[in-house]
């Protein structure tokens, strides 16, 4: 199954051995080394520290919640090695921005398609900016709007996804792409 990560977030977590939810999907932890989902940061609580569930232990995933077995799923950040080194870096992809290989700003990503059963994320849809300006975004989406396959992205870092100039070019003789309105 495939699902938009935007649909996903703010949904719940339910536990099958507590028969209830723990919280709710935050945001996905996402390894810039191959831009596969490693996990999901959990909001608890109102005020609460967010937690942290590894795809590894989500037994279920459903278009608007997660199903998992344990209430122990739920582990600080720190206790996973590889979320707690890519928190510390803040590199995250929703909301990041995007370029070209050549250096053009395309926008930003507002969304992700996954695959449900490896988490493997198979597009980004980004969001044009205005003129190429980064500091403007307030000014509408006059550049397109484009869906990048995820075989196209070539780097994910803390301020800035990369992607290859052959891509931009090939998705917007294919597509005037459909981003989804944000929520």
């Amino acid at each position: 199954m495939f699902v938009q990560i935007t649909n996903l977030i703010g949904q719940p977590v339910y536990c099958v051995e507590t028969h209830s939810a723990l919280g709710r999907i935050n945001n996905p932890v996402i390894d810039p080394e191959n831009g596969q989902i490693i996990a999901f940061l959990v909001s608890t609580s109102f005020l609460g520290a967010l937690k942290v569930l590894s795809i590894k232990d989500i037994i279920a995933v459903k278009a608007d919640f997660l199903v998992i077995q344990k209430e122990t799923a739920l582990v600080e950040p720190e206790e996973i090695i590889k979320v707690a080194e890519i928190l510390k870096k803040n590199i995250k992809v929703l909301e990041n921005w995007a370029k070209t290989d050549k250096g053009e700003w395309l926008g930003k990503v507002e969304d992700l398609l996954i695959e449900t059963e490896t988490f493997s994320v198979t597009k980004y849809y980004i969001r044009g900016t205005a003129f190429g300006f980064r500091l403007l975004p307030f000014l509408g989406t006059f550049k397109e709007n484009r869906i990048i396959p995820a075989e196209n992205i070539i780097k994910i870092g803390p301020k800035v996804i990369i992607v290859r100039e052959e891509s931009k070019i090939k998705e917007k003789e294919k597509v005037k792409a459909t981003v989804p309105e944000p929520a």
